[in-house]
């Protein structure tokens, strides 16, 4: 990757990381090394008190964006850190374009939101594939009271 696309990517999470801090101004918000490796999150947050502290983010500023690429590498990566209660999103962005999305699973928003049902335990080959986007805006909203 080339500098000028690191430096739009460090762009888009300092975006993101704005958001939050926005949405909760007295937790602790920050952008994480990837230097070393996935040791967090692309975007962390920490201090809200709610579930949202256990949010896994990782950005994407693309021409072509792939959140389930980008989804599947943020399961990979909570899985090799044993951080596997953690919730996965892709807060991502095409190029070109005013509005971000964030996309996750629905079974990890349902397990968060505990409004699991009989039907995600007797079915678990579709509940883990099914995904959810939504803007941005409408995730920190009402995904993140």
């Amino acid at each position: 990757m080339g500098k000028a696309q690191r430096d739009k990517g460090a762009r888009f999470e300092r975006k993101v990381a704005t958001a939050l801090r926005g949405r909760y101004p007295h937790a602790t918000v920050r952008r994480n090394r990837q230097s070393e490796g996935a040791m967090d999150s692309d975007v962390s947050i920490k201090g809200t008190n709610t579930w949202a502290d256990w949010l896994w983010i990782e950005c994407q500023d693309s021409k072509n964006p792939s959140p389930t690429s980008k989804l599947k590498q943020a399961l990979r990566d909570t899985e090799a850190l044993h951080e596997c209660q953690r919730f996965p999103v892709v807060v991502w962005h095409k190029t070109g374009q005013r509005k971000s999305w964030a996309t996750f699973r629905l079974c990890d928003w349902l397990e968060r939101a505990d409004a699991l049902c009989e039907c995600v335990t007797t079915a678990p080959q579709v509940w883990p594939t099914t995904l959810v986007t939504v803007e941005l805006n409408e995730f920190l909203e009402a995904m993140l009271p």
